[in-house]
């Protein structure tokens, strides 16, 4: 349910395939924004599942996305890693639990067989979500183009939690930190 919930900009955080508080809530959002689209209705499975198809996916690495990553040590002084103006992944693990929205650690838990993930052709089990393709994140268009008859409003709730409306329609439930 985390990877449909991130499908539909409902993010609890990093998905970790933990039911804890943090998921709860965003659950709960959902099901207030969006009553009875995740309901099991007659015994058939949610529309937005079913569009959805497996809650976990396998990608390989490229070649491509070693321009990304760079293994090197688990601690890098500061000055070290303030002196680039690129600060690439310390290794796939961690690209790949990006470019999936999970948490590193769940990654490494679902994929117990992969012994040499450093190398393209490494092929992971990831969480079914639109990635976060690094090599796009400045593709235009940056910003959509406004819609006054339906404006975007951006609403921190609980000091936690970022509700982002289009008109009177909630479209995404965030985590946010200081």
């Amino acid at each position: 349910t985390q990877a449909c919930l991130d499908r539909q900009n409902f993010s609890a955080g990093s998905i970790d395939g933990q039911f804890g508080p943090m998921y709860q809530a965003t659950l709960s959002a959902y099901e207030v924004a969006y009553p009875g689209v995740l309901s099991f209705l007659n015994g058939e499975k949610p529309k937005v599942l079913v569009e959805m198809g497996e809650a976990f996916v396998t990608y390989t690495l490229k070649h491509e996305d070693f321009q990304f990553i760079a293994p090197g040590p688990d601690v890098v002084p500061l000055e070290q890693l303030t002196a680039s103006q690129f600060l690439p992944y310390r290794s796939a693990w961690e690209f790949v639990a990006e470019r999936f929205h999970a948490e590193e650690a769940f990654i490494r838990k679902i994929n117990p067989n992969v012994k040499n993930p450093n190398a393209p052709g490494a092929t992971f089990l990831v969480p079914n979500v639109f990635p976060f393709e690094i090599e796009n994140a400045f593709a235009e268009p940056l910003q959509s183009v406004p819609d006054a008859s339906a404006p975007i409003k951006a609403t921190i709730v609980q000091g936690s939690r970022l509700r982002i409306q289009k008109g009177d329609q909630i479209i995404a439930h965030l985590p946010v930190s200081t």
